[in-house]
C-alpha cells in the first residue's frame, strides 16, 4: 500500500503526514524516538511499524493520498485552519483523480490554541509523554543520587562516633591509670616515710615532724587515713586501740591528755588525732560512730598509758 494518511491524534489534537500502513483500526503508530529527522526519514521510507520501536495512539483518519507532499500540504492546510476537505476537493477537481479519495462528509480540525505549529510537524503525544519521562527519570536519579549521599554521610557519623567513643574508653582508661600510678607514688611515699619513722614512736620530736607532715600534705593525710582504715577490729573502740598502740609508745602517750588538763600536752590539738577519727569513720563498719563515742576511747587510751607502764615495772 503506497499511500500516505493525514490523522488527527485525539489527545492533542495534533495532524501528522504518516504512511498509511502505520494505522490499524482507530490508531496510528509513532517511533518512540525523540530524533526529528529520524522520524521524517522513517514516514518517507514507509517503515513498517513494530511492537518495540513504536506505540500506538488513538487517533482519527482526515485523508489519504498517494503523495508524502500533498499530504503533508494537507496537514500544513489544516494546521493554518483551512478546511481539508475543501483543499483536497479543489485538488482533486483541478487534477481529475478518481473518487476513492473524497471525504464522504466535511470535517474542521480546530487548533489548540496558544501552541505555534511548524509546517509538515506538529508535536505528537509520544513526544510529550518522553519528555515527561524523561523529566521523570531525570527526577528519580537526582532523589536517588541524594539518598545514596546521606546515607553515605550517615554511616560516617556513626563511624566518626564510634570512633570518639573508642577514644574516649582509651583516655578514660588511661586517667585510671594514671590515678592509680599517681596513688601508688603517693602510698609509696607515705610508706616510705613511715618506715623512716620507727613505730611506734616515743618521743615528742618524731611525734611533731608527723604532725607537720599530716597538716603540710594533703595526699600524704589522705593516704596515712586510708592505711589506718585498714587496721579494723571488732568494734570502734578496739580499732582505736590498735591504731594508737601502732603509732605511739605509752611512755609518749602519757605526756599528754586529751583537752591538756594536769599539765599535759593537748592530745586533740594534733593533726594526727582528726586522722586516727578519719580512719576510724573510713572503714565501713564504723561510718556511723558518733564524735563523742571516738574521744571517750582516745581520753580512756591516754589515761591508762602510765598504768600500763606501771604495771610492766
Amino acid at each position: 500500500m503506497n499511500t500516505y494518511s493525514v490523522v488527527k491524534f485525539t489527545e492533542d489534537n495534533s495532524l501528522e503526514a504518516v504512511p498509511t500502513n502505520w494505522l490499524k483500526k482507530n490508531k496510528c503508530a509513532w517511533s518512540i524516538t525523540k530524533n526529528y529527522s529520524t522520524i521524517r526519514k522513517l514516514i518517507e521510507r514507509k517503515i513498517i511499524p513494530n511492537e518495540i520501536k513504536y506505540t500506538y495512539f488513538n487517533a482519527r483518519l482526515l485523508k489519504t493520498t498517494d503523495s508524502l507532499l500533498k499530504a503533508r500540504e494537507m496537514t500544513k492546510k489544516g494546521l493554518t485552519r483551512t478546511d481539508i476537505s475543501s483543499y483536497i476537493r479543489q485538488r482533486l477537481s483541478s487534477e481529475d483523480d478518481d473518487d476513492s479519495g473524497t471525504f464522504s462528509h466535511k470535517t474542521k480540525v480546530k487548533n489548540t490554541p496558544g501552541i505555534t505549529h511548524i509546517s509538515g510537524w506538529s508535536p505528537s503525544p509520544k513526544k510529550n509523554i518522553i519528555i515527561s519521562c524523561n523529566i521523570d527519570y531525570g527526577f528519580q536519579k537526582d532523589v536517588l543520587h541524594k539518598l545514596a549521599f546521606i546515607k553515605h554521610e550517615l554511616r560516617r557519623v556513626v563511624n566518626n562516633q564510634l570512633e570518639l567513643s573508642q577514644r574516649f574508653e582509651y583516655l578514660e582508661s588511661k586517667c585510671k591509670d594514671i590515678t592509680h600510678y599517681s596513688n601508688s607514688i603517693d602510698n609509696m611515699s607515705s610508706l616510705n616515710y613511715m618506715s623512716d619513722c620507727t613505730l611506734p614512736m616515743d618521743n615528742t620530736i618524731d611525734l611533731q615532724t608527723l604532725n607537720d607532715k599530716i597538716s603540710g600534705d594533703s595526699a600524704f593525710r589522705i593516704n596515712l587515713t586510708n592505711q589506718l582504715s585498714y587496721i579494723g577490729g571488732k568494734h570502734s573502740k578496739s580499732m582505736i586501740k590498735r591504731i594508737m598502740s601502732k603509732l605511739f609508745t605509752d611512755e609518749l602517750l602519757k605526756l599528754y591528755s586529751y583537752s591538756g588538763k594536769k599539765g599535759k600536752d593537748k592530745f586533740s590539738s594534733l593533726a594526727v588525732c582528726s586522722v586516727i577519727f578519719d580512719a576510724v569513720k573510713q572503714n565501713h563498719k564504723f561510718k556511723n560512730v558518733t564524735q563523742n563515742d571516738m574521744e571517750k576511747v582516745v581520753k580512756y587510751v591516754l589515761a591508762q598509758a602510765a598504768f600500763n607502764i606501771k604495771r610492766l615495772e
